[in-house]
Parts: structure tokens; sequence; C-alpha cells
């Protein structure tokens, strides 16, 4: 086999694993249940700066902290916000993939990817 067919070969398996990585928010996470509280800051842009009036929300459990992926869970911020500072137990999934949107279109690829929690049910308020 040439040389040039191997590297062609090669870039397509990389770029594909890099592809399914950005894309796996479809995959199942592990599913936690967790005692802590709702805790909410500004957003901060990739440059470090923060955004003011974009408010991201975590939840604070056990010394870690979990980014909250509001737009494909069962609570919105507004839910997110009647819990105030109570602490609360939750069912979630665990998941790494697109934090800020649900869409794979490539015109989002400037958008944050990493771990985050869906919140599945409040089991304790």
């Amino acid at each position: 086999m040439n040389p040039q067919k191997i590297f062609f070969i090669l870039i397509a398996f990389a770029a594909t694993n890099l592809y399914a990585m950005k894309t796996n928010d479809h995959i199942n996470g592990d599913t936690l249940v967790l005692k802590g509280r709702i805790a909410k800051s500004d957003m901060e842009s990739k440059k470090g700066e923060k955004l003011e009036g974009v408010i991201d929300y975590y939840f604070s459990s056990g010394g870690n902290s979990y980014f909250i992926k509001t737009a494909s869970g069962k609570f919105s911020k507004t839910d997110l916000d009647a819990f105030g500072d109570k602490e609360i137990t939750i069912k979630c999934v665990k998941k790494f993939g697109n934090v800020d949107i649900d869409s794979n279109d490539p015109a989002y690829a400037q958008t944050r990817v990493g771990e985050y929690i869906l919140i599945l049910e409040v089991l304790q308020q």
C-alpha cells in the first residue's frame, strides 16, 4: 500500500474519532444520586471574560461541581431557581458532549464541550 493512501486512511480515522468525541451526547451516561446545592455563576467565555447576564448553573456536591445542562434536561433554569440555596438530593445522568446546545451542526463548532449532568428528578428537598 502506498504511503499516501495510508496517510489518508489515518486522517479519516482520526477525524471520525474526533467527531465521535464531540457528538456523543446521545450515549447514555452514568446515573448518579447526589446530595448538594444548586450554584450559579456568570458564564465565562473561552477568552476568560465573564459574560454579564448569561448564567451557568452547577450542582455542588462532596467538593465537586457539576455543570447542569438545562437545554435538554427536564429542569429549566427557572425550575432550578426555585430550589434557592436549599440542600437537595437529585438523580442525574453524567455525560460528556456539547454543554451549551443540543445541535451537532458544524455552525456551533465553538460551543463548549465537556462533562455535564442532566437532572432527571429531585428525590428530596
